[in-house]
């Protein structure tokens, strides 16, 4: 793997050649160099930093991970902000012949563990007609007068 390759990537000579011993580390990975996961965007980048030893051909680390998230609120879609602050502390296998370790599938794992389920643009959020599709929030006093052209529902399409 190439150095342009690998998004979180930590040098691991040191590591290797010091079975046992912690050292200090800290990578960066821009947004760009992240691939954008299904509705989420990162916002500034991924930073990780910790302490990290190797041990019979992993990696054991304990890390700090920050970053910032964009995602859709699971009621009316608008943006929902959050910042990931999170310690953790995860194993990687040291590919065979490799003088570097992508983080990157680890430090994800931890982004998502970090992050609720079901975001929320606030917590009285009204949410999108079921209707017609029009912020409820924006409009408080939404009466729909889009009828369902067919009339049908979900329950009776699963039937």
């Amino acid at each position: 793997m190439s150095h342009d390759d690998c998004a979180l990537c930590l040098f691991i000579s040191e590591f290797v050649g010091s079975p046992g011993k912690r050292f200090p580390f800290e990578i960066h990975a821009d947004v760009e160099e992240v691939e954008t996961l299904p509705r989420m965007r990162f916002v500034g980048g991924i930073g990780v930093r910790g302490e990290a030893f190797a041990q019979m051909g992993t990696l054991y680390v304990e890390a700090e991970v920050t970053t910032t998230v964009e995602r859709p609120c699971g009621r009316c879609l608008e943006t929902v902000r959050a910042p990931v602050h999170r310690q953790e502390t995860f194993e990687a296998a040291i590919p065979l012949g490799g003088d570097e370790i992508d983080l990157l599938p680890q430090t994800l794992a931890v982004i998502l563990s970090s992050l609720v389920s079901h975001p929320l643009c606030r917590p009285d959020c009204r949410g999108l007609c079921p209707g017609c599709g029009a912020d409820l929030n924006a409009e408080a006093s939404h009466r729909c007068q889009g009828r369902r052209e067919d009339g049908r529902r979900l329950g009776d399409l699963l039937k």
